[in-house]
C-alpha cells in the first residue's frame, strides 16, 4: 500500500491585499521625509537665533568699548562724543531717522570704522555712520549708545542699546 501524502497549500495572498507592503513603505517613507524637513527647518532657525545672538554681543561688545574710551578720557571731551544725536528710529527712511552732526572725536571715528566690519548690513562707511547714535546729556553726563543693524535677508533693524553715567 502506498501511502499518498497531501502537502497543504500555503494560501496566497487574497486579491484586496496586493500592494499592501507597497503602500506601507511609501507612507513610511513619506512620514520620514517630513521629519526630516522638520529637522532641517530647526537647523535654519537655530542658525539665525545664533547669528543673532551673535550680532547682539557685539554690539554689547562695542557700546561698552565706546563708553570705557569714555570714561579713561578727559571729562571736558565727553561732549565731542556726540553722534547723530537727534532722531528716534535706526531705520534711515523712517519719519524720525537719526540725525545731527557726525562726531569728529578719533575714538568715534576708529569705533565707527571698526564696527564696519563686525554688523551686518554696514555696507559702507556712510551707512555704518548713519546708523548709530551717541547722545550726552551734559547737565548729568549721561551717555547713551544706539546701535543699529539690518541682516541681509530680513525687512526690519536690529537694534542694541546702553547708556551710562559718566562721573568725575
Amino acid at each position: 500500500m502506498r501511502t499518498t501524502v497531501i502537502t497543504p497549500r500555503q494560501p496566497g495572498p487574497a486579491k484586496s491585499q496586493r500592494g499592501i507592503m507597497l503602500l506601507e513603505v511609501l507612507i513610511s517613507i513619506a512620514i520620514f521625509s517630513i521629519g526630516v524637513l522638520g529637522l532641517i527647518g530647526l537647523q535654519a532657525a537655530a542658525i539665525r537665533n545664533a547669528d543673532d545672538a551673535r550680532q547682539r554681543a557685539v554690539a554689547a561688545f562695542y557700546a561698552n568699548q565706546l563708553i570705557s574710551r569714555m570714561w579713561t578720557d578727559d571729562r571736558a571731551n565727553l561732549a565731542s562724543y556726540a553722534h547723530q544725536p537727534r532722531g528716534t528710529m535706526c531705520d534711515p527712511v523712517s519719519a524720525d531717522p537719526f540725525a545731527g552732526a557726525a562726531s569728529a572725536n578719533a575714538n568715534v571715528t576708529n569705533w565707527l570704522a571698526a564696527l564696519r566690519t563686525e554688523l551686518n548690513g554696514l555696507t559702507s562707511a556712510a551707512v555704518a555712520s548713519s546708523l548709530q547714535q551717541i547722545t550726552v546729556d551734559a547737565a548729568t553726563n549721561i551717555v547713551t549708545v544706539t546701535m543699529c543693524w539690518k541682516n541681509p535677508e530680513e525687512a526690519v533693524y536690529h537694534f542694541y542699546t546702553t547708556a551710562a553715567q559718566i562721573r568725575g
